[in-house]
């Protein structure tokens, strides 16, 4: 795994968003809830929430849209990219997003 690479888990903050660019391709695009517990030298534990922005593309993005919805548990391994802001924004620079190569869900069905 390269140092691009990502892997993480966590839970779908909003129903996928698919988009059909003007070449076919279908993009689906979700955020992605994840914890980072903190251990401020101590027993306590604090749970820090961390928001990422997950893409997909072709065909990934067609299973994400009949797959998931707001909550689903799952495990997404992509690679780390930066999206460039518009320049209307003096102080826009980039926004790192997940480009997903492989998304399986977690979810317990019981």
């Amino acid at each position: 795994m390269n140092n691009k690479q990502q892997r993480l888990i966590g839970y779908v903050g909003a129903d996928p968003q698919i988009k059909v660019l003007e070449n076919g391709i279908k993009r689906g695009g979700f955020p992605l809830r994840t914890h980072q517990i903190l251990r401020p030298g101590g027993p306590v534990r604090l749970a820090a929430v961390v928001w990422h922005e997950v893409v997909a593309w072709g065909p990934l993005a067609a299973k994400v849209q009949s797959a998931l919805s707001v909550g689903s548990h799952i495990l997404v391994s992509g690679r780390l990219a930066h999206r460039c802001l518009p320049e209307k924004d003096p102080k826009a620079g980039s926004l790192p997003q997940i480009n997903a190569d492989k998304i399986i869900t977690l979810d317990r069905i019981w």
